[in-house]
């Protein structure tokens, strides 16, 4: 395959990549140890999938390899995610402008016997030599507002917001409300924080695609058959990249 094609990496591959795949035309599948890729064409330009399990760990990896090996043009982050906020439901698609690292936390100081209280916890960025701040990788604009354009095309209710990332599932109703009015966090997940960090530093433009699988808030149980949704709408932007 030439250099310089659109990658586009999911955590779980039946749930997130299976119709894309069926998409693909001259397709051609190379695995390793961390993920696999299946390369082709899809509306006549030159796309990569990438399979690479799941969490922050894998994800690093993974995209790693990736740029290493295809030196991709545009990198879309696709998937689902968990809903945060009590207006964004199970169907509906959560582009990221920002990814918040929800798993960077500096806790309030507290003395032996004084216990712990998660509400006193920060995200923070940790940076060698500087003070610690929030730091949050951005969606490439120019990719934001192709999205902006597939999204008033389709169905779908489109949701623009910060994605929080990290390994951590989050059950408690007030620590996701509290994700959601203090950060604007719309959804979580565990890869694109990896992904939009690696991506800066080798300007690759990127964005994540998320479909709402689940909403604890609202009592919203996990649907793994919406990741068709994410899907169909990265094929649409595929289609708009030029």
């Amino acid at each position: 395959m030439k250099k310089e094609p659109i990658l586009v990496i999911a955590s779980m591959e039946d749930v997130e990549l299976d119709y894309l795949k069926k998409k693909l035309e001259n397709i051609k599948i190379e695995k390793n140890e961390m993920c696999t890729f299946y390369e082709g064409t899809m509306h006549g330009k030159d796309v990569v999938l990438c399979f690479s399990n799941v969490g922050t760990i894998n994800a690093a990896g993974s995209i790693t390899l990736s740029i290493k090996k295809y030196a991709p043009r545009v990198i879309i982050n696709e998937g689902v995610a968990g809903g945060i906020g009590e207006e964004i439901h199970v169907g509906d698609i959560a582009i990221g402008t920002e990814v918040i690292h929800i798993n960077s936390l500096e806790s309030a100081k507290r003395e032996r016997g004084e216990g712990t209280n998660l509400d006193d916890y920060e995200i923070t960025t940790f940076i060698y030599g500087e003070d610690n701040r929030l730091i949050c990788p951005k969606s490439n604009k120019d990719l934001l507002e192709l999205t902006k354009k597939v999204a008033k095309e389709v169905e779908e209710k489109t949701y623009f917001g910060a994605i929080g990332s990290g390994d951590i599932w989050n059950k408690e109703t007030d620590r996701l409300l509290h994700l959601n009015k203090k950060y604007n966090i719309i959804c979580e997940e565990m890869e694109s924080i990896s992904i939009y960090k690696i991506a800066e530093l080798y300007h690759i433009p990127v964005i994540a695609i998320k479909v709402i699988s689940d909403n604890a808030i609202l009592k919203e149980e996990y649907d793994r058959k919406v990741g068709i949704k994410s899907q169909l709408f990265t094929e649409r932007l595929i289609k708009e990249i030029k």
